[in-house]
């Protein structure tokens, strides 16, 4: 009973957190609308309430269905632990890809319609227009930025490596959930290590005409997720480790060990949401930065040399 109250309180605080991050309402502040800079008549089209509404939509169905879902695993406390474990990791897994996948799709969504409709400048705010050339320059830099994927690799090899020993070569071989729990961590290191990829290959977004903020913009967000997801390996490979310890002395896992296996394999969510929380504070301070550089421009230098800078009020 204990274990229930305390996964029910952990999966519902989950779902909660990634909410209060992914899931509210977003509004269009500063010329940005989910991270796109647009003119104020764009945020206002029809194509773009249409998109706002659909994410909403998914938005709704995706967090509510994933409440009841992690409602729902807690009862798996009663029956196998083990089975329990494997239900946990698989919907915990699902709710961090679901969230960051809705998000990212929309956004791109929006920064095609962007592209689509040739929308420029940003209504509310000074921030200068990009054009294709700062665009292509931006984008050809995305495989430089991030820590490698290949590091997940290094933490799949150290789940293995406890194979080596005979004590758990036998209770693996005589316990069903000695390999559950070796699968399910290899299985969360594969998925993150995938993540990881497909964020560095990622195209950089174009925030401005500034091709050395957008760099900087671009290698923070990609620099804050990679350290993310290796810290969220890094914490996955020691939570098997430490059931693997058991094994190896006592060929035995019980309660208490299980409950500070869960623990740290919760880490990763604080990890991602702390991840998220960094970047929109930098992104903030990139920002304003932007804005006075540009205003410093125009009061000093008076011209742009042929650049267009579109200032809106404000």
């Amino acid at each position: 009973m204990m274990m229930f109250v305390i996964f029910l309180i952990v999966n519902v605080g989950t779902i909660g957190i990634f909410y209060g991050v992914y899931g509210t309402k977003r509004k269009y502040e500063e010329g940005m609308l989910m991270g796109v800079h647009l003119p104020g008549s764009a945020a206002e089209s029809e194509e773009v309430k249409m998109l706002m509404k659909k994410y909403r939509t998914w938005t709704k169905w995706f967090y509510t269905l994933n409440l009841l879902a992690g409602i729902a695993v807690c009862g798996f406390c009663f029956w196998y632990i083990s089975v329990f474990m494997i239900v946990w990791s698989i919907w915990l897994v699902e709710v961090c890809i679901g969230a960051i996948l809705l998000l990212y799709r929309t956004h791109r969504k929006l920064y095609d319609l962007k592209m689509k409709n040739g929308w420029i400048g940003s209504n509310g705010s000074k921030i200068m227009t990009a054009d294709s050339a700062v665009d292509a320059t931006v984008s050809a830099q995305s495989e430089k930025m991030g820590m490698s994927p290949l590091w997940h690799i290094l933490f799949c090899g150290l789940i293995v490596l406890p194979c080596l020993l005979p004590q758990v070569r036998l209770y693996l071989k005589e316990s069903e959930d000695g390999w559950i729990l070796f699968l399910c961590g290899f299985a969360v290191n594969l998925v993150f290590a995938a993540v990881h990829a497909v964020i560095l290959r990622t195209r950089n977004t174009v925030y401005s005409e500034d091709v050395k903020m957008n760099l900087a913009v671009n290698r923070l967000q990609k620099n804050v997720w990679s350290w993310s997801l290796i810290a969220g390996s890094l914490f996955n490979t020691g939570a098997y480790l430490w059931v693997t310890y058991f094994m190896d002395e006592k060929m035995w896992i019980g309660s208490e060990v299980y409950i500070v296996y869960i623990i740290l394999e919760s880490v990763p969510i604080f990890i991602f949401m702390s991840g998220v929380f960094y970047i929109k504070k930098k992104e903030t301070g990139f920002c304003r930065i932007m804005k006075l550089c540009i205003m410093l421009m125009m009061i000093f230098i008076g011209k742009t040399d042929g650049t267009v800078i579109r200032m809106i009020n404000g």
